[in-house]
């Protein structure tokens, strides 16, 4: 029974109070003795955590993610195994369910059942493919659509809300383009200013940070 629903013998008549415990207490056994249960939460608001419980995502809202840098443009590989971009998180949230929008063709949601939580000043690389994986330092997903080198527009959804969006209209071969380290919001990304070409060691050919700090513009 939901711990937000009073107990009587009318409330648990309810199927809607019902639903399958979250929690294990032992391994591959989930239920809540002689302790408080859970809250029922809709199973698609779920995730599993690395301990092996369920719990509701954390859901993003505007402002709680930054795309911070891309490589549209590679030179040290093709496309599909050279292009990605990083997004930075300015609170704690789930990516589950994000989904991906480049040039409004969208890419499907991120939608496994474990929690894939990004963490308060965290980073993660989304890549184009897996195979990229052999070559970049870190690749945290993946998206599936091209990044256009020229008047290209990368955007973040959940919901069918933008959680955050960039857009450029050049790009310099094997460089990536990347975002002040002291402008990381929603509305610095928005600021052509706020944004240049790395000018950091390159990794694996290409000059690029991919999921650590940015070099200052």
């Amino acid at each position: 029974l939901s711990a937000d629903v009073f107990p009587t013998p009318e409330s648990n008549d309810s199927a809607d109070a019902w639903c399958f415990s979250p929690k294990q207490y032992l391994s591959g056994r989930y239920g809540s003795p002689r302790s408080l249960n859970n809250v029922c939460f809709p199973e698609e608001r779920l995730c599993r955590d690395e301990l092996g419980d369920y719990r509701p995502k954390t859901r993003p809202e505007v402002g709680d993610l930054v795309i911070t840098e891309v490589m549209a443009n590679p030179s040290a590989a093709d496309d599909r195994l050279g292009e990605w971009f990083e997004i930075y998180a300015r609170h704690g949230v789930d990516l589950n369910d994000i989904v991906v929008v480049s040039n409004e063709t969208e890419n499907p949601p991120l939608g496994v059942s474990a929690c894939l939580h990004l963490a308060e000043g965290a980073r993660a690389v989304f890549a184009r493919s897996e195979a990229a994986k052999a070559r970049l330092p870190r690749v945290d997903h993946t998206f599936e659509t091209s990044l256009v080198n020229t008047v290209e527009r990368l955007s973040l959804q959940y919901a069918g809300t933008e959680l955050d969006s960039i857009a450029w209209d050049t790009t310099s071969p094997g460089v990536s383009w990347m975002l002040d380290p002291d402008h990381r919001s929603a509305e610095g990304n928005d600021v052509p200013q706020n944004w240049c070409f790395e000018r950091a060691p390159a990794t694996n050919g290409d000059i690029a940070s991919p999921g650590v700090l940015n070099s200052d513009c």
